[in-house]
């Protein structure tokens, strides 16, 4: 059994969410299967459902699909069979009062135990001697509750019942009928919570906010459902599980249609659900695990659905960031740029010649620059000097003369290749497929676009990743200034700020929004800015510790007095006075740091920036930082 390595750095996060949906919840698995085959068809080895997500969520049966794919381990194809299983004794013909089919589930999934040789008391968190190989939680409801809670196979500071059984914990999200279950010290009634929550996406999202990070990638949300709205007549407030079958039919695709809204551009959302008419002959009967195979299989040979899964495997295979958490949960859906626009600093100050410089290489329609068909401009720099954040300013301020913008992470040749290809897949174009020549295809026939090639410092072919035609605009930034030399009628040498930059960049930096700086405040940040060489990164630094200590007066002896020791230990590869500049104020911050903070972040300086793991951060949390 492979394991396709669920932290591996720069690739996207995927994401599973199982509805609920009674004894229909079998198709979802049935979707599942299909997605997995052609999975393994192209990569050629099994895939275990919980080594390749790494968050996977489920509420009422959908919630059993979870448990088998997650605690228990399974294949596909044997969570299949045990869901049969199982569900051939809870829907059995006869079996419709809620505290029976509760009394029958807490006897199957004992049973499992067993044949699993796992303690009926099993705890859901730390359910095994190993750490669970992927992130779950199931969603349940407490009598008068107005919102859900999660149910996690991890702890978090936010969960109320790290101390539940894996039992309790499946009775807690099927609830057929309100069900008291022990939890820690007291008792808790669950009711069936799809009225409440019938659909987690949204609820998936939120959970990888807050254990991955706003920062964190999403590659792939893949929502299943039992079966979408429940068709015919409105059925009576009083007809109990018919109304409840409805209603919770209802909020569950409202919140599918709202996360298409919101998410449908991004090419990272798929949702599929076996429609009511191909389901609507499954009855509660001895057959109806074939009935509703054929229903899958028929849903499943759809032209639409077919080349939908096709885009859904190679989002799952490829794996790229197409956006952030952060976007993905504060968006409402208006205005949201597919591979979003990197946020630029607060702090940021505009500077002239920089700028002018790249207003007349990439948007100058002068005489001179028509011979420049395709615009292409090199910035290089050493690091720190905000060659990036002009990058970010410019694609911004300009974002309505281009109608594409791709900003590209330049640090390697396969991040180019994967966000070049992930971009244009997420424009949500007909190919099922996409590869790197089919995504430079797609530059060269269209027009009005700008690729950022951002922080292309190590040494590699740039020139393969550009479209091969005579329009759009290219803009790289580097510290590689050879790379620069490679185009010397394009190339923009980018230095330190001015001294009036630089004043304007600690001021903002150091002083609240609202206030007005005085003269002496002027100067004393002039002669800091002076002492720092101008240089951005070590101005911006210098400002943001002065606004938390209210020490502008005195920061320059501080900077004068720790700069002996730092210029002492000299760094290797030490070219010019810049990099200097940035070790003494960052020795200034130091020992104001706790010293946990200086081994934390000592730790983390052997990481590259864009890869810290926040699993690591999130394990270290619950054990204080402490071993």
């Amino acid at each position: 059994m492979m394991s396709p390595m669920i932290d591996q750095p720069g690739l996207g996060l995927l994401l599973l969410s199982f509805d609920g949906g009674h004894q229909y919840c079998l198709s979802q698995l049935l979707i599942l299967r299909e997605v997995i085959h052609r999975l393994h068809y192209d990569l050629g080895t099994e895939i275990l459902p919980c080594e390749y997500f790494h968050l996977i969520a489920g509420v009422e049966m959908g919630g059993l699909i979870a448990l088998l794919l997650v605690v228990f381990r399974m294949t596909v194809e044997d969570a299949i069979e045990e869901y049969i299983f199982i569900s051939n004794s809870v829907y059995a013909p006869g079996v419709r009062d809620g505290s029976r089919r509760n009394t029958i589930l807490r006897r199957q999934l004992e049973s499992l135990l067993k044949r699993k040789s796992l303690p009926l008391d099993t705890k859901l968190v730390g359910s095994t001697s190993e750490p669970p190989p992927c992130k779950m939680f199931l969603s349940a409801c407490t009598q008068h509750a107005t919102a859900p809670h999660s149910l996690r196979n991890y702890t978090s500071r936010r969960d109320f019942f790290s101390n539940i059984t894996i039992v309790d914990a499946l009775l807690a999200t099927c609830a057929f009928s309100p069900v008291c279950l022990g939890i820690g010290h007291g008792k808790k009634t669950f009711i069936n919570p799809t009225c409440i929550i019938n659909n987690p996406t949204r609820e998936v999202i939120a959970e990888a906010y807050d254990v991955f990070g706003n920062r964190a990638g999403i590659a792939c949300l893949l929502s299943l459902a039992a079966r979408s709205r429940v068709q015919g007549p409105v059925p009576q407030v009083d007809s109990g599980p018919k109304w409840i079958e409805y209603m919770a039919s209802i909020k569950g695709e409202q919140i599918a249609d709202e996360c298409d809204r919101q998410l449908a551009a991004l090419g990272l959302y798929f949702r599929f659900s076996v429609t009511s008419e191909a389901i609507s002959s499954v009855r509660i009967c001895e057959n109806w695990a074939g009935m509703l195979k054929s229903a899958a299989a028929l849903y499943l040979e759809g032209v639409n659905v077919t080349k939908a899964v096709d885009r859904c495997v190679f989002a799952l295979e490829n794996k790229p960031e197409l956006a952030t958490l952060e976007q993905i949960r504060h968006s409402k859906g208006a205005g949201l740029v597919v591979l979003g626009l990197p946020k630029l600093s607060e702090h940021f100050i505009m500077r002239e010649e920089p700028w002018s410089a790249m207003k007349k290489l990439l948007i100058d329609d002068s005489d001179a620059m028509k011979e420049f068909s395709q615009r292409i401009m090199v910035i290089s720099g050493m690091g720190g000097s905000g060659k990036t954040q002009l990058a970010r300013k410019f694609a911004r301020d300009f974002q309505s003369r281009y109608q594409f913008i791709c900003f590209v992470d330049g640090s390697s040749s396969e991040r180019v290749k994967a966000d070049l290809i992930a971009y244009v897949f997420s424009l949500g174009l007909e190919q099922s497929r996409m590869d790197l020549r089919q995504a430079l295809a797609w530059f060269v026939k269209t027009t009005g676009w700008l690729i950022v090639f951002d922080n292309v410092d190590e040494e590699f072919d740039l020139l393969q990743f550009f479209p091969k035609c005579d329009h759009g605009s290219i803009l790289i930034t580097t510290r590689n200034i050879s790379l620069g030399n490679s185009f010397p009628k394009n190339h923009y040498q980018l230095g330190v700020m001015s001294d009036h930059e630089a004043v304007e960049a600690l001021l903002s930096a150091a002083f609240p929004a609202d206030s007005v700086p005085s003269p002496v405040d002027r100067k004393y940040a002039l002669d800091i800015v002076s002492e720092l060489g101008c240089l951005p990164v070590a101005v911006v630094q210098a400002g943001s510790f002065i606004l938390q200590r209210k020490c502008l007066p005195e920061y320059l002896d501080r900077l004068r007095h720790n700069r002996a020791k730092i210029l002492d230990q000299a760094a290797p590869n030490q070219l010019d006075g810049y990099r200097r500049s940035t070790y003494a104020v960052l020795e200034t911050t130091r020992p104001h740091l706790s010293e946990k903070t200086q081994k934390l972040l000592h730790l983390l300086s052997y990481f590259h920036h864009y890869s810290i793991p926040l699993s690591m951060l999130l394990t270290a949390s619950q054990r204080p930082f402490s071993s």
